[in-house]
């Protein structure tokens, strides 16, 4: 029941391929997050989401917390810490569960998942595409373990801009530093 919570937070972070290293052309520089316990990398002229439009964006009161953006709120980084306890023998059972749940929830979307070792912790990435109100949104999710406690990083595109960001959203989700 804890797995299949994390995975309807994984589809608020979902909003509204296989993984590559690479920045793309959007030049990123580098943000502390979680009290300093984390570092990700974010496309340098990315603003937070003002919380009137991350209302509109993620309705759900479990909407990431940090959200960060592109001007006009079509490209996204999220960040959401969750409550679930989880050490890197977890990430596994976690990816498993949460990928099935997804697959669930969306069932005309595709999913597809692996585990990762990123900055030397264990994780897990999910690539997703889903169904918008008028296109396509390519989602990339990653999960891994920080104080003990599942955090979800994700980034979303449209497809429209897919060519565009992809690559930098696989490098931004692939780079993350651990701190704690």
């Amino acid at each position: 029941m804890r797995i299949r919570s994390i995975a309807v937070i994984c589809a608020f972070l979902v909003a509204g391929s296989a993984w590559s290293v690479g920045a793309g052309e959007h030049p990123l520089t580098p943000r502390l997050v979680l009290d300093d316990k984390v570092v990700i990398l974010v496309p340098r002229d990315f603003e937070l989401m003002s919380e009137e439009m991350a209302r509109l964006k993620y309705p759900s009161e479990r909407r990431p917390p940090i959200v960060f953006t592109n001007y006009d709120g079509t490209v996204n980084v999220t960040v959401k810490p969750t409550e679930h306890r989880m050490t890197e023998a977890g990430v596994e059972a976690a990816r498993i569960s949460i990928a099935r749940s997804l697959k669930s929830i969306y069932p005309s979307g595709t999913v597809r998942s692996g585990n990762v070792v990123v900055d030397g912790r264990a994780a897990f990435l999910i690539d997703m595409r889903t169904p918008a109100l008028d296109t396509e949104i390519h989602n990339l999710i990653a999960g891994a373990p920080v104080a003990n406690r599942l955090v979800m990083f994700s980034f979303n595109v449209p497809r429209e801009l897919e060519s565009e960001w992809l690559d930098t959203g696989k490098h931004i989700l692939t780079s993350i530093e651990f701190r704690d």
